[in-house]
C-alpha cells in the first residue's frame, strides 16, 4: 500500500489513524487529538440526540479500543519529551474514564491542563457545563526546561 501524502501545515482528508501511521517514530514534538467518544452521552441518557444534537449524532464515534489504537500511534510518533494535547469533556475528565487509553507500553503523564470556557452552558443533569479541558501529556522523560517556551499562558481561556 502507497502511503498517503502528507502536506506540511495543511488540513489532511484522511482517516486519522492512517496520517498517524504514515509519520515517522519520533518525528512529532506535539500532538492534538479531539476523539468522537459518547461515555458522558451514554451516562446522561438525554435520549434527545436526534432532535438537537443531530449534526453531532451524525459523527463517527469511536470506541475505546480504537481511541486506544490512535494513542499507542501518537506514543509512537511524539518525540522525547514531546506534548500530547488531548481535549477531554466533563464526564471524561472528572470520572478519570480518559485514562483507560492510556496504553501500557511506555512513559506518557499528565503535566498540565488548560480549561476553555465556552461562555455558554451546554448539557448537564446538575451543573450545566460550560467547558471542556484540554489535558496536556507529557512522553517521558518529562522536562519543561528548554521544551515549555510560552510561560505566560493562562489556564483558563474565553471563548473568542
Amino acid at each position: 500500500m502507497t502511503p498517503p501524502k502528507i502536506l506540511r501545515n495543511a488540513r489532511q482528508k484522511m482517516d486519522g489513524l492512517d496520517l498517524l501511521r504514515s509519520i515517522g517514530d519520533r518525528t512529532a514534538s506535539v500532538v492534538f487529538t479531539d476523539f468522537q467518544y459518547r461515555q458522558g452521552l451514554e451516562v446522561l441518557a438525554y435520549g434527545n440526540e436526534g432532535e438537537r444534537q443531530g449534526a453531532r449524532a451524525e459523527l463517527p464515534q469511536m470506541t475505546d479500543a480504537q481511541i486506544t489504537a490512535f494513542v499507542v500511534e501518537v506514543q509512537r510518533v511524539l518525540q522525547s519529551s514531546g506534548y500530547w494535547f488531548n481535549w477531554l469533556d466533563k464526564y471524561a475528565l472528572f470520572s478519570g474514564s480518559w485514562h483507560k487509553w492510556l496504553p501500557e507500553i511506555g512513559p506518557l503523564s499528565l503535566v498540565d491542563g488548560f480549561i476553555w470556557d465556552k461562555e455558554r452552558i451546554g448539557m448537564g443533569r446538575r451543573s450545566r457545563s460550560r467547558f471542556e479541558a484540554l489535558a496536556v501529556i507529557q512522553k517521558g522523560p518529562r522536562r519543561a526546561e528548554g521544551i515549555w517556551k510560552n510561560r505566560s499562558l493562562p489556564d483558563v481561556v474565553r471563548a473568542k
